[in-house]
């Protein structure tokens, strides 16, 4: 699975990547530059200074961190964009409960940690969806799953089982 974001380099003079000059993406996501195509021109775009070999059209799909920017090149001369970092976050230190076993009507509250925000599913016998811990009594097993997103915007899902499990006399 991934993701991608496009930037585009507008038809304006300085040839400019991004205004912010900065493109922050997620671990797994790719960052599309673009600069607009023109018959008649001829791209070259470069890594850390470094031209980047193959990469001559007007655009450029990258998921490396990093400074690039464009030079394009026509009869009347030579363009250089402005240079644009490309960073790349991954989420961290994100956990989730323990598989439990239950018999109903039981509850057990599961728990995940590691993000700013949280979102479990699926929302049969469970309390609150969009909190970290929440307390679930399902009837029948089931397997909840979280995904958890940081202040980054990076997200992460992660699983866990509640097994309904009773003896009958």
């Amino acid at each position: 699975c991934s993701a991608t974001r496009e930037f585009v380099i507008e038809n304006s003079v300085p040839l400019i990547l991004n205004n912010n000059n900065q493109i922050a993406l997620c671990t797994g996501e790719l960052a599309l530059l673009s600069a607009d195509s023109v018959p008649g021109l001829s791209y070259q775009w470069y890594y850390n200074g470094v031209p980047l070999n193959g990469a001559t059209g007007h655009q450029f799909l990258t998921p490396a961190p990093g400074n690039y920017y464009v030079v394009v090149n026509s009869i009347c001369g030579q363009l250089q964009s402005n240079s644009i970092n490309v960073s790349v976050s991954s989420i961290e230190n994100v956990s989730i409960s323990n598989s439990q076993i239950i018999c109903a009507p039981e509850e057990v509250q599961l728990s995940a940690t590691g993000g700013v925000s949280y979102q479990w599913s699926p929302s049969y016998a469970m309390n609150f969806t969009s909190i970290p811990d929440p307390i679930v009594n399902p009837e029948i097993t089931t397997t909840y799953s979280v995904m958890i997103t940081d202040q980054n915007g990076c997200s992460a899902k992660l699983e866990v089982l509640v097994a309904v499990i009773c003896d009958s006399v």
